[in-house]
């Protein structure tokens, strides 16, 4: 029943960063958007937006990619976990 319960929470942890990479990508359509618009007027305030925007569409990019890879590690430490207990119950049997 634990492991129901945290894969659960997993996927909804999951459904909580794919809402969140869809406002990225929006965010990352303006920020293309502000960059046209500082390479058509040269307007400082458009370029200080679209660096502000690439930057924190950037630091949340890293901690998604984070959470993926310590997930993915978890996973593989419990399956070596679970190999091991294996090998020592075909050890046991003969």
């Amino acid at each position: 029943m634990n492991d129901l319960n945290k894969t659960l929470q997993e996927l909804n942890t999951e459904d909580i960063i794919w809402i969140i990479s869809l406002f990225t990508a929006s965010f990352a359509i303006y920020s293309n958007y502000l960059e046209r618009n500082y390479v058509y007027t040269h307007n400082k305030k458009s370029k200080t937006r679209y660096k502000t925007i690439n930057i924190t569409i950037g630091v949340i990019a890293f901690f998604i990619y984070l959470y993926f890879f310590l997930l993915s590690y978890q996973r593989i430490q419990e399956n070596n976990t679970i190999k091991q207990q294996k090998i020592k119950i075909y050890q046991l049997s003969w």
